[in-house]
This record gives structure tokens, C-alpha cells and sequence, in this order.
């Protein structure tokens, strides 16, 4: 039986089109599969073993061909650009600290882009 750890060290931004997720500290990932899941509202990551799950505020695109994930293995970090269902919306409260788009862009070059997966059965 293994233990999953939530992920506590992650940025929010967002801008016109996009919602950008960076998560940190994944030093001790047991597979370097990673699942997404990306439902109206909802986005769950899963790297066991660790997860995120966040609410936002306003809709996602779940089929959004930009939808991009990258995982850079020497900074153990994943960052992920997610497109607004509403190009424009703003999203109200959207918590975290802000993730620069050159940081994103940055990491887009660094990284290794995954495919999104649309498995995710962990709890």
C-alpha cells in the first residue's frame, strides 16, 4: 500500500486564454507517468505519489488543443497551461502566487512535454 502525498508547493496565474499551474518539490516521484484530469472546474494531477487537486473558479477547456504539460526532471517540477472554456473570462480569486508567462515559456523549452492523459482514478 503506498501513500499519496498533496502537493503544497504550486503557482497560479492566468491571462486572457490560459491558466497556468506550476507545481514544485516532486524530488521522489516512483514513476514518471504522470495523469491529468481537467473537468469544467476541476484539475487533478497525479505523479505518484504525489497529487493536486484544485477548483478554479471558472470554466476550463478539458479538450483544449494548447493544453500543454510539461515535466522538467531537473528542477522536479510540472507546469501546465490549461485553456479557459471562455477566452476574455477573468477568474475571480484565483489563489496562488502569480506564474510569470515567461516563466512558463521558459519552462516549455526546458521541460518535457507529456500528452494529456485523461486517466485519473486515484481518490
Amino acid at each position: 500500500m503506498s501513500s499519496v502525498l498533496n502537493c503544497t508547493n504550486f503557482k497560479v496565474s492566468q491571462d486572457d486564454t490560459f491558466v497556468y499551474i506550476k507545481i514544485f518539490d516532486l524530488k521522489y516521484p516512483k514513476s514518471e507517468n504522470i495523469e491529468t484530469h481537467v473537468d469544467a472546474t476541476l484539475f487533478h494531477f497525479f505523479m505518484e505519489p504525489y497529487q493536486l487537486k484544485l477548483k478554479v473558479p471558472g470554466e476550463l477547456n478539458s479538450e483544449g488543443e494548447l493544453n500543454t504539460f510539461v515535466y522538467n526532471k531537473e528542477k522536479a517540477t510540472v507546469t501546465c497551461r490549461i485553456e479557459k472554456a471562455s477566452k476574455g473570462e477573468f477568474f475571480d480569486k484565483l489563489d496562488g502566487d502569480l506564474l510569470e508567462k515567461d516563466e512558463f515559456d521558459q519552462e516549455i523549452n526546458e521541460g518535457e512535454q507529456m500528452e494529456l492523459s485523461e486517466k485519473y482514478d486515484k481518490a
